[in-house]
């Protein structure tokens, strides 16, 4: 059995993407974060980082996260496997930009949007709330000093993360007359 077991499995120096979807998420993520270092000041590599974090994002909203119950053919439970959930990859994907890009208000738009992408494709109610914090989290990195016509375009995707949660729409945008908008 041991034979089995060590035979089945693949140990390497390095993680790989295909074993640790985190681990793409974690170099788009640095890539981000370098992009908004001092040195470098490139938002707009961070938000087309930011763009591919939403697409993996949306993927993995349509499968099943976290743990794993394994059961023998009698359908007892055997064994169960940790996984990471929603809230790991939302935080892996919006922590640390957010943290590093909160001066820019494009950055904090990009995950936003990104947000808004992933709120149309939650599938209950848990995934709902994960999104919701994340919200309040990047409004709440707003700094004070940020103008105000900055400050607008952040606080509107807010508002269409939270429309898409509520089922109000499902993809799009309302103006301010009311009028539902596709994006």
């Amino acid at each position: 059995m041991r034979d089995a077991v060590h035979e089945a499995l693949n140990f390497a120096y390095e993680r790989t993407i295909d074993q640790d979807a985190a681990f793409g998420f974690r170099q788009l993520e640095d890539i981000a974060v370098k992009a908004l270092s001092p040195g470098v000041n490139d938002p707009v590599t961070a938000t087309h980082a930011i763009g591919h974090m939403s697409d993996l994002l949306v993927t993995l909203c349509g499968r099943r996260l976290g743990p794993t119950l394994h059961t023998d053919a009698a359908g007892k439970g055997r064994l169960i496997i940790p996984d990471r959930d929603l809230r790991y990859y939302l935080d892996l994907a919006c922590g640390q930009v957010r943290r590093y890009g909160a001066g820019e208000p494009t950055v904090l738009t990009a995950l936003l949007t990104m947000l808004r992408d992933v709120a149309a494709a939650v599938r209950d109610d848990e995934q709902r709330e994960e999104v919701e914090c994340q919200v309040g989290h990047i409004v709440a990195e707003i700094p004070s000093s940020t103008p105000d016509h900055d400050v607008e375009p952040i606080h509107d995707m807010a508002e269409r993360v939270q429309l898409v949660l509520a089922g109000r729409i499902r993809r799009g945008f309302t103006d301010r007359s009311g009028e539902t908008r596709s994006t």
